[in-house]
């Protein structure tokens, strides 16, 4: 659609990836969209679009388990995010990097993603993907057996929850705090 110059096909397409990606957001979309385009002058739109889309096709990527597919698409959005400068895509980027690096179970180099979204996040004051990067730091740690730096990252995610009212990654918290208990037979 974009090469063909069809920006309203482009924006359909988007629309289409973005509601089966994240489920839960497809009702808040069209008013997030419709915002935007009443707000930013189409190039930057349809760029805004054309960064959610690679995003998205990373992400399903992953889940289908073309792992590899989805960490050479994520590397490359990461270099050309980086030019641009420090923004929630970059760090969104960087936390689907750290995830899909721990689904390759290399646990080191997704601790350096992780870190480099939580700078980010913290960078944008956005305490909710704060506390989603420390249950993923968490449950990466917790995967290492290192299960004294999973207590304190599950801690700091339910401080930052706690003051976003964020309760799914609160309950994710819990839930990691949980496992790592179990697995230490501290029932």
């Amino acid at each position: 659609a974009e090469q063909l110059q069809k920006g309203m096909e482009f924006l359909a397409y988007a629309q289409m990836a973005d509601s089966a990606i994240n489920v839960n957001k497809s009702e808040y979309l069209n008013k997030e969209l419709d915002y935007v385009i009443k707000t930013q002058p189409l190039n930057a739109f349809l760029d805004s679009l054309r960064d959610a889309s690679a995003l998205n096709l990373g992400i399903a990527y992953r889940k289908n388990g073309y792992f590899l597919s989805a960490l050479d698409l994520f590397n490359k959005q990461i270099a050309e995010e980086v030019l641009v400068g420090k923004s929630n895509q970059l760090g969104e980027l960087h936390l689907n990097k750290g995830l899909t690096l721990i689904l390759l179970e290399k646990y080191g180099e997704a601790s350096v993603a992780l870190q480099d979204a939580l700078k980010i996040f913290f960078d944008l004051n956005n305490n909710s993907k704060i506390s989603e990067t420390y249950n993923l730091m968490a449950k990466n740690n917790l995967l290492k057996q290192d299960f004294g730096k999973v207590i304190e990252q599950c801690n700091e995610s339910i401080e930052y929850a706690k003051q976003s009212n964020d309760l799914q990654n609160l309950a994710a918290a819990y839930l990691i705090l949980s496992e790592t208990y179990a697995a230490n037979n501290d029932f």
